[in-house]
């Protein structure tokens, strides 16, 4: 059985559950984490470094995942990056379809489907923790 190349993935949510639980996750996968708990290190990070996959938290204090998201557009085509956005507001269509015309791949409802995450990650492991 040839061996997956391990993804690069970076979170960016300021809930540290979140965290310890993708850590976790990403552990028992082929995943390699990275973890930023504030937006404007988010962007830098998206900046100086690629990703496989960008989570990204919609809401956060200070500088949210939208703040992140417009002035990441402003240097770069977003649309050639893997973000997914999580959040646990419902979010009307009109909403939702500005943040994909943005260049956001998918938005994810918290609580987080972790076959879901693996899905978007792409990693092919059977070793699934619910």
């Amino acid at each position: 059985m040839p061996v997956s190349k391990r993804k690069k993935v970076l979170l960016v949510d300021d809930d540290i559950r979140i965290h310890n639980l993708l850590q976790k996750f990403s552990n028992l996968h082929n995943i390699t984490l990275i973890s930023i708990n504030d937006g404007k290190s988010g962007l830098e990070f998206i900046l100086k470094n690629n990703y496989d996959v960008i989570l990204l938290d919609y809401m956060m204090p200070g500088y949210s995942g939208i703040d992140l998201l417009y002035d990441l557009a402003k240097k770069t085509d977003v649309s050639k990056l893997n973000i997914f956005m999580f959040t646990a507001i419902d979010m009307n269509p009109y909403a939702i379809n500005s943040l994909k015309k943005l260049g956001v791949k998918e938005i994810i409802k918290k609580p987080i489907k972790l076959q879901l995450l693996l899905e978007l990650i792409d990693v092919e492991d059977s070793n699934l923790i619910e």
